[in-house]
Formats: structure tokens, C-alpha cells, sequence
């Protein structure tokens, strides 16, 4: 009987063995298989409409891990419904073909909600955003501030205002971070959550995270970021001197771009945390 063995990196699908034959994943940003590429050429291309229909297709090779496939999504074989973990999505009509387990703190049959050219849901339970986000998240921008990780670290996140649940304990950290910045005062209800994120991030462990490589580089950035607001957060307000004179700067206030409409409503820390 024939045998095909898939070779993950940090959970995402890099390259298969078929009957000995061995392909690479070619994945676009948001984790959908595009190509397959064998020792010396393309054998296999795929395009896909916004919800994951195939619109062209060349190459015969049978993997069933083509629509946000790299990232898990497996085609079954006779019909049009994907597993994805905990439940099917159907790409055809653009729809969970079950009720989100997490309902209903998340929308029932929606994919994405109705964004997937900017998200995917590869555990079934809640989009995420940001292209490979998806993985999750792993962003890291030219400046030190511009990176982004999991659901809760880094600019605009959660920007959804779904409130999802943190991914590891750095995660939880972030969250705590932005409960306590859920005022957008300048340095939260506890007066010091800058303080309070960095020594967090030094105190987690991120071999025990799904993702430790990508988390350690987070976890590093927000030491590095959060240990230079530590210090303006306990300094306090203080005037500046500047070419036309004094010039009052009152806070770093990291949360202004983004002060929700309403009080933040998180779930408890995740447990081992």
C-alpha cells in the first residue's frame, strides 16, 4: 500500500515523501499551498478564490493539504468539505458546516469572519489575522516596537476585538498587560503594566510553548522594548527641554491608537501560567 509521509517545521507542512518521491510545500502568506516543487521543477500549481475553491490547477499529485493546506486544512477526498481540526469548513459555500464549539463567544457558521484574504482558523475555533499570523504570528518589523506574536503581543492586538484566548503563557502575559492597560491610561490601573509585562516575558519558559522558537524571539523583543518604558513608567511625568522651549511630556501611552469603546472582558489566565 502506497505511503506518504509529511515532513512539519513548527506545525506547518514543508514537504512530503510520496512512494519515495520527495515534493516541497511552496505556501503564499496566509499558509495555502500554491506549488509543489520536486528536485528540479514545479509539478503541481494551484489559484484559489478568496474563500478556497480551486480556480486553476496544473499538476495531478494527490495531496489532500492544498487550501490554507501547509497550516493543516485537509481536503477530504469525494466531497467538498475540509477538517480543520474541531470541525469541516466547506469552501464552496464559504461556511463552517458546524457551529463554533466556542459559541457564543464566536460566531456560529462564519469563516473569518467573511475576511480570508487577511485570516484563517486553523484549529477551527476562532480566526486569526495577519497572514502567517496564522503560525502564529510571526512577524518581527524593522523597528524593535513593530513585531507581533500570537494573539496579544504586539501593536493592535487583538485588532478584532474578539478577545481570543492566549496561546502560551508569553501570551498571557501580553493579555494581562492589556487588561491592565484597558483604561488607556498611561500606565494602567496597577501604575506600572509596562514594568509588570517585562518581568513577566523573563519569568516564562518558551520550551514549553508550542512554539518556542518564535515565542523566544518575542519574548526577547518585548524584554528589550518593555525594559525601556519600564524605566519612563517608573521616571513618571516629567517636562522636556526642547529648541522652542519646555515641552510637558506626560506619558508613552502604547494603547492610545487603539482604546476599545468598552471595558475589555479577557478570559482567565491560562493554566502554568
Amino acid at each position: 500500500m502506497p505511503v506518504t509521509n509529511y515532513t512539519t517545521i513548527n506545525g506547518v507542512i514543508v514537504h512530503e515523501n510520496r512512494n519515495g518521491v520527495q515534493r516541497n510545500y511552496r505556501p503564499d502568506t496566509l499558509g495555502n499551498t500554491v506549488a509543489l516543487t520536486d528536485a528540479v521543477t514545479t509539478t503541481d500549481t494551484w489559484v484559489y478564490w478568496p474563500f478556497g475553491e480551486v480556480r486553476t490547477r496544473t499538476g495531478t499529485t494527490a495531496t489532500p493539504f492544498q487550501f490554507v493546506g501547509t497550516l493543516g486544512y485537509y481536503q477530504n477526498t469525494g466531497s467538498n468539505l475540509a477538517y480543520v481540526r474541531a470541525r469541516h469548513y466547506q469552501a464552496t459555500r464559504g461556511r463552517w458546516a458546524t457551529v463554533d464549539p466556542l459559541w457564543p463567544i464566536e460566531n456560529t457558521y462564519d469563516y473569518v469572519d467573511d475576511n480570508p484574504v487577511q485570516a484563517g482558523d486553523p484549529s477551527g475555533l476562532r480566526p486569526v489575522f495577519g497572514g502567517f499570523a496564522l503560525r502564529p504570528w510571526p512577524f518581527y518589523g524593522d523597528r524593535t516596537l513593530l513585531f507581533g506574536y500570537a494573539n496579544w503581543c504586539g501593536w493592535g492586538r487583538p485588532g478584532d476585538k474578539r478577545f481570543p484566548l492566549p496561546f502560551d503563557c508569553l501570551d498571557a502575559c501580553c493579555q494581562a498587560h492589556d487588561a491592565d492597560l484597558g483604561n488607556c491610561s498611561c500606565y494602567g490601573q496597577s501604575g506600572r503594566a509596562h514594568c509588570n509585562l517585562r518581568d513577566c516575558a523573563r519569568a516564562v519558559d518558551c520550551s514549553k510553548s508550542r512554539r518556542p522558537i518564535e515565542c523566544e524571539k518575542a519574548r526577547k523583543n518585548i524584554i528589550g522594548a518593555f525594559s525601556a518604558l519600564c524605566v519612563l513608567e517608573l521616571r513618571g511625568p516629567k517636562p522636556l527641554h526642547g529648541k522652542i522651549g519646555p515641552i510637558t511630556v506626560p506619558c508613552y501611552n502604547p494603547c492610545e491608537h487603539r482604546c476599545p469603546p468598552k471595558p475589555l472582558v479577557f478570559v482567565p489566565p491560562i493554566p502554568g501560567c
